[in-house]
């Protein structure tokens, strides 16, 4: 991750969690989402890479009994809670995809990378040295926010977005 990046998100680190997206319906949809395409069990060793402030990795901890916490930046690090259910590791994806960064543990049920790759140079390197963290059978899932908003929104809301953004329509679906 680039040095604009990290200061970026330090910069938005007290506030991130209040971001207009993460509204609990949201969070509530794309928890289920990425639990369903995890298929994470009790006591499954999980990875969160670029973690933020933890919102999804809360929610994994709650099946899985823990989950290893990475990001680059310590601020946002440093908003998720006190629980030892969370282990923090302050780190980049190409640190642990190139090995320069060790986990607690060296191979893991799960990896999740929300929202994150798109901060990666060499995807392609970055998701081949986090796939050899996986056990075997381990699931690796990658989620970008999507093309078209398919999760509940306020309709209204939508609708106008549609009807005065200078977006052409035919974008938007």
């Amino acid at each position: 991750m680039r040095g604009e990046t990290r200061a970026h998100y330090d910069r938005l680190a007290p506030v991130y969690d209040q971001n207009w997206a993460y509204s609990p319906g949201f969070l509530e949809w794309m928890s289920g989402c990425i639990l369903a395409h995890l298929r994470v069990q009790p006591g499954d060793r999980v990875v969160d890479v670029g973690c933020g402030t933890g919102l999804y990795a809360r929610r994994l901890a709650e099946r899985t009994g823990s989950v290893v916490c990475v990001d680059p930046s310590a601020r946002m690090l440093d908003q998720i809670p006190d629980d030892p259910r969370l282990v923090v590791v302050q780190a980049s994806a190409e640190d642990l995809a190139s090995g320069s960064t060790l986990l607690p543990g060296d191979r893991f049920e799960a990896i999740l990378v929300k929202e994150a790759i798109h901060h990666v140079a060499d995807r392609g390197a970055v998701i081949s040295g986090l796939a050899t963290l996986l056990a075997p059978g381990g699931r690796f899932l990658i989620v970008m926010l999507p093309t078209s908003i398919e999760y509940p929104l306020f309709q209204a809301a939508h609708d106008r977005f549609v009807r005065c953004s200078l977006i052409p329509r035919r974008l938007l679906r």
